[in-house]
C-alpha cells in the first residue's frame, strides 16, 4: 500500500484517462470508457453492511492496482476525522488525510472464483471503506479494467458500481439483488 499526494494520483490515474479535477471529484471520461453504472442505497444494519463492503471490494477485477481516493470528508466534530487519521497513518499515512487522500492497493491476485480476498492489504481497504461509509464520507475506489476502468463511489448513504465491462456489471447485479437491495441504472 502507498499514500499519493493528489499530484501522484493524477499521474496514476493518466493512464487510463482519468483525472481528478480542482474540487476533488475523481472523474472518468465515461463515453470514451463505455461507463455504465448501478446506485444503490447502503444496507443499514451494521453486520450486514460489514459483509456487503467484504463483496463490494472483491468485485472489483483481480489483478489489478486500487486506488481509495478520498474527495470529501468532515472534520467536525472531530472524533472520526481524528480516527480516521490515526487508523490512516497507523497504515503508513504521513501529515494530513488532505495531503494524501489516495491510497494505492495493490493487486489482489485471489482466484476469480475466491469468495474472499487473502490480500492483507485487501483487509484494510474493505476497514477503510467501511469507516469511510459510517462516516458517510465521498470517496471511491478505482481500478483499471481492460482499456476501462472499474469503480466504486461512496457518499449520502449510497454507493455505485461503474464498469465498461458488461460482465461485471451483472456480476454487481448479482450482488445487489444477493443483499436484496433495489438499485437503478444510472448511465
Amino acid at each position: 500500500m502507498k499514500f499519493l499526494t493528489m499530484h501522484q494520483s493524477r499521474e496514476w490515474l493518466a493512464a487510463f484517462g482519468a483525472t481528478i479535477n480542482d474540487d476533488r471529484a475523481l472523474l472518468l471520461n465515461s463515453k470514451q470508457h463505455g461507463m455504465r453504472a448501478l446506485e444503490t442505497h447502503l444496507p443499514s444494519v451494521p453486520p450486514m453492511l460489514a459483509n456487503f463492503l467484504e463483496r463490494v471490494v472483491d468485485w472489483l477485477p483481480r489483478g489489478k492496482e486500487r486506488l481509495l481516493w478520498l474527495s470529501d470528508w468532515t472534520t467536525y466534530p472531530p472524533h472520526s476525522y481524528r480516527f480516521f487519521e490515526s487508523v490512516w497513518t497507523a497504515f503508513g499515512g504521513s501529515g494530513p488525510v488532505i495531503e494524501t487522500a489516495g491510497c494505492l492497493f495493490k493487486p489482489d491476485h485471489g482466484d476469480v472464483n475466491q469468495e474472499f480476498s487473502e490480500e492483507p492489504e485487501s483487509f484494510t481497504l474493505i476497514g477503510l471503506s467501511l469507516l469511510v461509509v459510517n462516516f458517510d464520507w465521498r470517496a471511491c475506489i478505482v481500478t483499471q479494467d481492460g482499456d476501462g476502468a472499474s469503480r466504486i463511489d461512496f457518499g449520502d448513504e449510497c454507493m455505485s458500481f461503474s464498469t465498461s465491462e458488461s460482465i461485471k456489471l451483472e456480476e454487481a447485479r448479482a450482488l445487489l439483488d444477493q443483499f436484496n437491495l433495489k438499485y437503478k441504472q444510472i448511465k
